[in-house]
């Protein structure tokens, strides 16, 4: 079969031609607006299904990989379908995934809507305008000021994280226009943080580079890649979740080549050192810090252009998740336990979420378990082993690892609870 452009269908179908494939051109359109959007893989296999199913195709097949889709079935004439459809980079934008969830839920046997219809409004979705330009700075803003609270960064360190996330937003907005591969992307953003810090630094604003930039590199770590990667082990689809873990390494990799570049190329630029002892007084410090996790989260949702309704639930998660962490290392002084427990929340609550608002759970779950991503870990991980320092590389390759396994064991653990528990809840 021929694949056509969605405007080229929509042409032939307001001229009455017709439009040889189309039963299985349809699901395969939704899949690839999911999958481009940042929907995991076993959520497009099973919308394609319930897509295909709704139109009265028999025997729908569907195989999803990170950057191909094929299908195949038989439409009610009697006749074989089948496609192969590309899906370009993934750029995450989970307010399309949502529309398409509820495009999706509104198909039926019952209620036939034209494919006509079907088209128009996959075109209308794709055309969904995101975030102004203005609202982009304040997320970058208040996402690495945020962060870097939450991680214990002073008050005033943190604001100044926040002008390096600002420079960091600029110069993605702009970069992005001329420059399509992620990777480079990546490192030329760790480069704008790092010459940012160290000029300000450089002229007194600003008292430990280090903390400063740990809260705009936050908003360079790949949280969605590896949350992803995470469910799609839960699903036993390990292809797509090697390929995305590999992918938010890659991503880690090229942060710090770009930090420790320009800490090199520049005469008065300070290499990265040990965290300063950041510690977490007092059950007011931690509700703080809380507090200001769930800022972070918020503006990485804005980022991931979720829609503005679901913000106070998703900020709520991250600031209760990220407060039962601090309070669970605090009393067991063990991280991992930690972890378990605030990943097993955020989970839980995310999915409860889901089931109420009728929408993904990747929408609460991809954004507000991001403060328990060992992203800055692996970050630190490779950048030191870079720069020689293989004792830190190692301690911080390994604090990785356990988290990045403890968080897998959460979420699917939650995963094991079935569906209709959660709809029982809602109601």
């Amino acid at each position: 079969m021929k694949k056509l452009k969605m405007a080229e269908l929509l042409e032939k179908m307001d001229k009455g031609q017709s439009c040889s494939g189309l039963d299985i051109e349809i699901p395969m359109a939704v899949g690839r607006m999911l999958m481009k959007s940042g929907a995991e893989t076993y959520r497009v296999e099973e919308t394609m299904n319930y897509v295909a199913k709704s139109l009265g195709v028999q025997h729908f097949s569907a195989y999803v990989l990170n950057r191909g889709i094929f299908a195949s079935g038989t439409n009610e004439q009697g006749i074989k379908e089948s496609g192969v459809m590309n899906v370009p980079d993934t750029v995450y934008n989970l307010r399309k995934v949502e529309e398409v969830n509820t495009l999706s839920r509104s198909l039926s046997k019952e209620n036939r809507i034209p494919k006509a219809e079907i088209f128009r409004r996959l075109d209308a979705i794709d055309k969904i305008e995101g975030y102004g330009f203005f609202w982009i700075l304040v997320a970058y803003y208040f996402g690495s000021f945020g962060f870097a609270m939450a991680l214990g960064v002073p008050f005033m360190d943190s604001a100044i994280s926040g002008l390096a996330g600002i420079c960091l937003g600029i110069a993605s907005y702009y970069l992005s226009r001329f420059v399509s591969t992620s990777y480079i992307m990546t490192i030329l953003g760790s480069c704008v943080v790092t010459l940012s810090v160290n000029v300000m630094y450089y002229f007194g604003i600003g008292e430990h580079p280090s903390r400063v930039m740990l809260g705009a590199l936050m908003l360079l770590v790949p949280g969605a890649f590896f949350t992803n990667s995470v469910r799609e082990f839960s699903q036993n689809n390990y292809l797509v979740g090697t390929s995305l873990l590999l992918t938010a390494m890659l991503t880690c990799v090229s942060m710090s080549v770009g930090v420790a570049a320009t800490a090199e190329v520049l005469p008065f630029a300070m290499q990265m050192g040990e965290a300063q002892g950041i510690n977490f007084y007092g059950v007011l410090y931690k509700a703080l810090c809380a507090v200001t996790a769930g800022m972070g989260t918020v503006s990485f949702a804005l980022l991931y252009q979720v829609h503005y309704k679901y913000f106070w639930d998703i900020g709520i998660i991250g600031s209760v998740s990220w407060f039962i962490y601090l309070m669970v290392e605090d009393i067991s002084g063990m991280d991992s336990m930690a972890v378990l427990f605030s990943g097993i929340f955020a989970a839980v609550f995310s999915r409860s979420l889901a089931a109420k608002r009728k929408c993904p759970t990747t929408i609460f779950l991809s954004t507000s378990i991001f403060p328990l991503i060992p992203g800055i870990g692996v970050y630190k991980a490779i950048y030191y082993l870079i720069t020689g320092n293989g004792a830190l590389s190692l301690k911080y390759g390994r604090s990785c690892f356990l988290t990045a396994f403890t968080i897998a064991i959460a979420i699917g653990i939650v995963q094991q609870i079935p569906q209709s528990f959660f709809q029982k809840k809602s109601k």
